[in-house]
Order: structure tokens, then C-alpha cells, then sequence
């Protein structure tokens, strides 16, 4: 996966990208990060590849999803995605109408809280983990939250140093342990 951002922009690819069952499929794609086809992406989700075939056809149609390669396998064209680009960004254009906005606002609280919601998930099931060891584990896990202020150079300056960052850990490797991260900075309201 490359290290490119994706403005989400027209109202098309908003209604394509925001479906939940699509970021199901996208996620799947961020985690494995490796080149998948529909079965693979359908075996991985517990799902039926006719389901997943239908929603990656809308990804690819918003090029958020792009043919990597296919391998004939038994005589069947066997296609494998990539994600085209590692970040996404959602552009609300000024003349959107109100209730596209409404709904693209919405939307993206909904692809927001879904972050939180996993990344809550993931300290839960750590917590209970911790609770089942019998010796304490020397990993820390931290939260912080505060206020800041900055420029918008050192808002960019910050995005992308995280994105980079993140982008060059989120491989498996061997002897690296796993971790979860949310990261977000919005402009705070007074």
C-alpha cells in the first residue's frame, strides 16, 4: 500500500465509501495489506463472495480499490485488489446541498465513532487479558487527550508525521508486537 491520501470529494464516491459494509471491506484491505481477492476478503469477513463481489465492483468503480494482478488458478481468472491509496480525507464542498451535507456529515460521525468504538474494543480485551495473567506485563499501553495549538503548517506538519509513522509500523513482523492506535485532531469549538 502506498502512502498517498485520497480526497473523498463527489457525492458518488461519499454514498460509495461511506457504506459500512464497504469500510468493513476496506478495513480488511488496511489490515491484511496485501494484494486479496474477493474470496479471500469473503473467507476473511465470514461472508459469501457474491456480497463482497458486489461492494468491491463499487470500490473499484470510486478507483478506491484497484486490480493488482490475476493469477489463473484451475482455469478461473483469479483478480486481487489493492487499495489504491493508504489515508482517505472527505472533502464537504461548500456547494453541496443542505442535505447531502447534513448526510455526509452524519456519515463521516458514523465512520468516526465506528474508529472509537474498535479502538475501545481493543482496550477491553486487553484489560481482561491483563486481569488473566499471573505476572505483570512490561508493555504499556497509553491515552492522552489535550488541547493544542498550532498553525495550519504544523496541523500538516503533525497529520503527516502520524500517517508516516503509522504506515511504516503497520506491517507484521516478526518479533514486533501488535498494537492498537487512534489517533484525530479536530478544530476545537468554544
Amino acid at each position: 500500500m502506498n502512502n498517498t491520501q485520497r480526497i473523498i470529494q463527489t457525492n458518488e464516491e461519499f454514498k460509495i465509501f461511506a457504506d459500512t459494509y464497504r469500510m468493513r471491506i476496506i478495513d480488511m484491505y488496511i489490515e491484511k495489506d496485501m494484494p486479496m481477492t474477493v474470496k479471500m476478503v469473503a473467507d476473511f469477513l465470514k461472508e459469501v463472495p457474491a456480497k463482497v463481489h458486489y461492494h468491491v465492483k463499487k470500490l473499484v468503480k470510486i478507483n478506491i480499490l484497484i486490480l493488482d494482478h490475476i493469477e489463473v488458478i484451475n482455469g478461473i481468472n483469479a483478480k486481487y485488489y489493492v487499495l489504491k491509496d493508504s489515508t482517505f480525507k472527505i472533502a464537504i464542498k461548500d456547494d453541496t446541498s443542505p442535505k447531502m451535507k447534513e448526510f455526509q456529515v452524519d456519515a463521516t460521525m458514523g465512520i468516526i465513532i465506528k474508529s472509537i468504538d474498535n479502538f475501545r474494543n481493543d482496550v477491553i480485551a486487553r484489560a481482561e487479558e491483563v486481569k488473566k495473567q499471573e505476572k505483570s506485563d512490561t508493555r504499556e499501553g497509553f491515552i492522552i487527550q489535550r488541547k493544542i495549538h498550532l498553525t495550519d503548517t504544523e496541523l500538516v506538519e503533525l497529520r503527516n508525521m502520524i500517517f508516516d509513522y503509522i504506515n511504516n509500523h503497520s506491517k507484521t513482523d516478526e518479533g514486533k508486537t501488535k498494537y492498537s492506535i487512534l489517533a484525530g485532531i479536530f478544530q476545537k469549538t468554544e
